[in-house]
């Protein structure tokens, strides 16, 4: 629901704030609403009834022409205020989205990776073995592999949809997926702080090798959780407000734009 009101907020934001504009928004919202109750009921999930419902609206320049509202805004004028680019569809905002997960897996990988090595070196100290300094050595290579090449994938990815205005259908699946994203995240920060904490207490319960290595893997566990997470709901945010958009005002005139 906050999502259309939202969706309904931009597409209106130029208009003249008149006793017909304001009716033909809280109409819309009514509309809009109902449509998508109606598509929840007949099976579809939010993330589609929201698609559905921005994708049927109408054509803005009828509604503007019942209302004998001329938005005076030209091609020219229009193209000062955003990128002419291809719009960004659905199908890219998915690959998007799931190249931003593989590279939240990398970043959190690498450093866990080198924690765990650290609790496995910890372990074996006793035995004098230099298998953990090798594992040690090894991760960090690793972890320094996904740094890079994970950088240079996300870096790829969202190069190719910088500047250029999302679709409805993508902007809508945005704001959804960051709304839906808000549990995980809180659970992400929950779960790696408390394992970070938790790990602090496993040298005093544990009066051995065996709690430092705990002590390394619960902090390996939590960092890799919080950085996950953190890196993930990070950009799923700022891919709506950051990559597309320039200012408000310029996704003001791509809304308007888009439904002539």
């Amino acid at each position: 629901m906050k999502v259309i009101r939202d969706y309904l907020e931009t597409l209106f934001m130029n208009l003249p704030q008149t006793a017909a504009v304001q009716k033909a928004k809280e109409d819309l919202t009514a509309i809009m609403e109902d449509h998508y109750q109606e598509l929840l009921a007949e099976g579809k999930n939010e993330h589609e009834a929201i698609g559905t419902v921005i994708s049927e609206f109408g054509s803005i320049a009828e509604l503007l022409q019942e209302l004998d509202v001329d938005p005076e805004v030209t091609a020219t004028e229009q193209a000062t205020y955003f990128n002419q680019g291809e719009p960004v569809d659905l199908a890219e905002m998915q690959d998007y989205w799931q190249e931003v997960r593989r590279f939240a897996f990398k970043m959190a990988t690498g450093v866990g990776s080198l924690f765990c090595a650290l609790a496995f070196a910890v372990f074996t100290s006793n035995y004098g073995s230099g298998l953990g300094a090798f594992l040690l050595m090894l991760s960090g290579i690793v972890g320094i592999c996904l740094f890079v090449f994970g950088g240079l994938n996300y870096a790829k990815a969202a190069k190719e949809i910088r500047h250029r205005r999302l679709t409805p259908e993508a902007r809508a699946a945005q704001q959804e997926l960051v709304r839906r994203y808000q549990t995980s995240f809180t659970w992400s920060l929950v779960l790696g702080i408390g394992a970070g904490l938790f790990s602090v207490i496993m040298p005093t319960l544990f009066y051995s090798t065996f709690g430092g290595m705990l002590f390394f893997a619960f902090l390996g566990l939590g960092g890799f959780l919080v950085i996950y997470g953190s890196i993930v709901y990070g950009l799923y945010r700022k891919g709506g407000n950051s990559h597309f958009f320039s200012s408000d005002k310029e996704q003001s005139w791509s809304s308007l734009r888009e439904f002539r």
